[in-house]
């Protein structure tokens, strides 16, 4: 490669990182309780109601992050253009929190879509996982707090599936 190619490389990836380092300090802040945590760490859960903020996600795992959130929004538009009767979720519009129990916070929960068919109303999430993830979901295996999540929104859904 020459000097104005390696130079040009090194600018962009200059630029990258800073742009990732920015999204992922734009994403810190205090982990509050929602379905998609619930199933973690208790200390991990602890500290994010008490208004810890964690650390920033690093470069890399940020634009993982961010592939898998481009994974998933084409599985849910493959699945609908398919003919799947899912309907597609929408942050502000159907982000509501769900009180357990009195004096306990109240958990966030909004599903990716929800499946409607023949009276069935059923949440749907999709999770892009990596190769070890992937080998436990084709054994039938499902991760603890996945299982949790989808607990949760069946709880506050009012669904007996997901």
């Amino acid at each position: 490669m020459g000097r104005l190619a390696l130079a040009w490389e090194e600018q962009c990836m200059s630029k990258l990182r800073a742009m990732m380092r920015e999204r992922a300090e734009a994403r810190r802040r205090p982990t509050k309780l929602g379905a998609w945590n619930i199933g973690r760490c208790v200390r991990q859960l602890w500290y994010g109601e008490h208004g810890h903020v964690p650390e920033a996600l690093g470069e890399r795992a940020m634009f993982v992050f961010e592939l898998g959130d481009k994974i998933e929004d084409q599985v849910l538009d493959g699945l609908i253009e398919a003919g799947a009767p899912l309907i597609r979720t929408n942050e502000k519009r159907d982000t509501f929190e769900l009180v357990v129990a009195p004096g306990l916070p109240p958990v966030r929960m909004r599903s990716d879509a929800f499946f409607e068919h023949d009276g069935l109303h059923a949440p749907v999430d999709v999770k892009s996982v990596a190769d070890k993830g992937w080998h436990r979901v084709l054994a039938g295996e499902v991760d603890t707090a996945y299982a949790c999540q989808l607990e949760c929104y069946m709880r506050g859904y009012g669904s007996e599936t997901s």
